[in-house]
Order: structure tokens, then C-alpha cells, then sequence
């Protein structure tokens, strides 16, 4: 992987380098690797394992066939469920104050409104 590609990579896969027929799915991580791995074998799907260096720490690399890659793509669609983060962090008080404040905005925007008329 190249440095600009790591830049605008939005997905974690791209199409192999040098073989057109092939996916290579990469994760950064050895937990989630390990875990899309275990799916991957759970749906026997057949895959190339590689590691390579990236910004000095390892890059688990996985290459898929394209006629496999629906399935593979559920596999890592579940990997990345299991080991995403919240998206307003963990502290449920700072998520209900978040809503809180959001409601409390809209009811005076609405309180303003009725006003001005």
C-alpha cells in the first residue's frame, strides 16, 4: 500500500495489484484480523493470507477471489460492526445530555417562532 493511497481510502479493500481477479481486504489491527480470518473460514471461503509493513506496524492483508467477494464483503461488514465504536462516544450521560441540549435548542427555536408571529 502507498503512501496516497492511505490518504483517500475510504473502504478496506481495493483491487490487487497484480492480479485483476482478486480483492485484497487489509486491516491494521491483529484483533479484527483474526476475527474477519475466522469468518472467512466459517463460510469457507478460500483466501491468501500476507502480512506487510505500513507505517512501521504490521498490515494484515488478505486476498479474495472476485467470485467470492459478496460473501467476503458480509464477513467484513460484520467484522467492522463488532469492533466499531459509538459514534458519540461511550459515556451514555454525555449522550443524553447531547440530546438534552438538542431538544431543549428545538423547543425555543419553536417557543421564538410562535413569538415573532
Amino acid at each position: 500500500m502507498s503512501e496516497e493511497e492511505g490518504i483517500f481510502q475510504l473502504t478496506n479493500y481495493r483491487d490487487h495489484p497484480t492480479n485483476n481477479l482478486y480483492k485484497v481486504f487489509f486491516f491494521r489491527e491483529e484483533q479484527r484480523a483474526h476475527y474477519f480470518e475466522g469468518l472467512l473460514k466459517e463460510k469457507n471461503i478460500p483466501f491468501e493470507r500476507d502480512t506487510e509493513e505500513y507505517k512501521k506496524s504490521p498490515l494484515y492483508l488478505y486476498g479474495i477471489r472476485k467470485t467470492h467477494l459478496s460473501e467476503a464483503l458480509d464477513c467484513n461488514f460484520l467484522t467492522m460492526a463488532k469492533f466499531r465504536k459509538p459514534l458519540l462516544g461511550a459515556n451514555k450521560w454525555f449522550r443524553y445530555g447531547l440530546i438534552l441540549i438538542s431538544l431543549l435548542l428545538l423547543v425555543l427555536a419553536a417557543i421564538g417562532y410562535s413569538l415573532s408571529e
